[in-house]
């Protein structure tokens, strides 16, 4: 059975309140200097988040992580990447610098409660699992926006 809005994109399983996410989310990082060294807890600003699919468990979406990564033309090898440190970053894509504390693009993974289903795009927690330059972000939108017309 293929999966629904109300169920798991990798078993099938009806989905619980509290249930995981992979998620595309425009984002900026806030890294506060003290002193000569960065806050070593930065402060995430994300604005927007899409989410890309639903899982029952952590399980199912860290299975199911490589394969979404490889549906958008991303290398599979990014799920076992988590990013913990900045200010700057490879872009998943071509790897140029993604500087963090800019608005950039990230792929994350995370838990989320919901009522009813609505999702606000708030995660409880989450991994950031990969960033992407303004340039590969264009091109992958553009791709994806032929491809949707190709499909009607």
């Amino acid at each position: 059975m293929p999966p629904t809005d109300t169920s798991c994109a990798k078993c099938a399983n009806a989905l619980p309140d509290t249930h995981h996410k992979i998620a595309v989310q425009a984002q900026g990082i806030a890294f506060d200097l003290d002193g000569d060294a960065f806050d070593p807890h930065p402060k995430l600003h994300p604005s927007t988040a899409r989410a890309l699919a639903s899982f029952c468990s952590r399980a199912c979406c860290k299975e199911a992580l490589p394969k979404n990564l490889a549906e958008a033309g991303l290398s599979p090898h990014w799920a076992k990447n988590r990013i913990t440190t900045g200010p700057v970053q490879p872009c998943a894509a071509c790897s140029k610098p993604v500087i963090l504390s800019g608005p950039h693009l990230a792929w994350v993974m995370g838990k989320v409660t919901t009522t009813m289903l609505a999702w606000d795009g708030t995660f409880e927690w989450l991994d950031i699992v990969l960033v992407l330059c303004q340039g590969c972000n264009t091109g992958m939108q553009a791709k994806q926006r032929i491809e949707e017309r190709a499909q009607v």
